[in-house]
């Protein structure tokens, strides 16, 4: 019983820490996008522009995610960012 209840629990981690990564995606995408229009940097350029805490956090929250602590932590996050 023990081992199931721990099985749900990494479920739902699991999904909330892949809802986290289409929400920061999302955002970079979007950061991305109106940094090129800002600085009329053409489409294939890498840009480099930093996304704050505060604002992935409040994002998250919309979503009825409190912590974004177990994300930023994980490999999902750092593979990638």
């Amino acid at each position: 019983m023990l081992l199931k209840n721990f099985d749900k629990y990494l479920n739902h981690n699991s999904e909330v820490n892949m809802s986290l990564k289409m929400i920061i995606d999302k955002m970079a995408r979007t950061q991305a996008i109106r940094h090129k229009m800002n600085n009329s940097i053409e489409e294939e350029e890498k840009v480099s522009f930093s996304i704050s805490v505060k604002a992935f956090q409040q994002e998250a929250s919309e979503f009825k995610i409190s912590s974004i602590d177990d994300f930023l932590k994980s490999s999902l996050f750092r593979k990638k960012y």
